[in-house]
């Protein structure tokens, strides 16, 4: 039986290994659980309107809620935070955009006394892996499917959105890649 914070992980790892295009196993997609408020900010995301951190940093609030047992959610601006916390320390998944690293430093602060010590992209898109230099400067491990490195790796241009990327310095990308799955024995899950 899976636990609450392999299940967190599981389900945002495989939503967005889909859209990457990687082979899912039957079960797997029936771990997929996808939200109302989730559909409409990836819809807002994709048509441009949330492309960017827009918001002055300074009137940003990065809020923790606690979700259930270890698991919290943190929210700022861009792509919610999934959190677990624990005695092995606290588990990002996605970490926003990067002018909000400090603030989401000082949420995980008030939920743990623990350090950062994992990040999980769930996919490429900078409101998912804005924090990655500085969290990957400051020793967090980095981990993502291989596509995320690719594409944080590289160079390319978004047709859709008419904006090119450049490629992220090598602190900012996943020292640790998969393909199909990875397990996580964390904070007791």
């Amino acid at each position: 039986m899976k636990r609450r914070g392999t299940t967190l992980v599981a389900v945002a790892c495989t939503a967005w290994t889909i859209a990457l295009g990687a082979p899912l196993a039957a079960q797997q997609v029936q771990d997929i659980q996808v939200t109302a408020t989730h559909v409409a900010a990836n819809v807002y995301m994709l048509t441009g309107r949330g492309g960017n951190i827009g918001a002055s940093v300074q009137d940003i609030q990065v809020t923790a809620t606690h979700v259930a047992a270890n698991v919290y959610m943190l929210t700022g601006r861009g792509g919610n935070i999934g959190a677990s916390v624990g005695d092995d320390g606290v588990f990002l998944v996605d970490d926003q955009y990067a002018p909000l690293t400090e603030k989401i430093r000082a949420a995980v602060a008030g939920i743990s006394g623990e350090p950062i010590r994992f990040v999980i992209n769930t996919h490429w898109h900078e409101d998912h892996t804005g924090g990655n230099e500085h969290l990957g400067e400051a020793g967090v491990i980095i981990v993502a499917h291989e596509n995320v490195r690719e594409r944080l790796s590289t160079g390319q241009f978004v047709t859709f959105f008419e904006r090119h990327y450049d490629p992220e310095p090598a602190a900012a990308l996943p020292v640790i890649t998969f393909t199909d799955a990875v397990t996580f024995h964390w904070n007791d899950d």
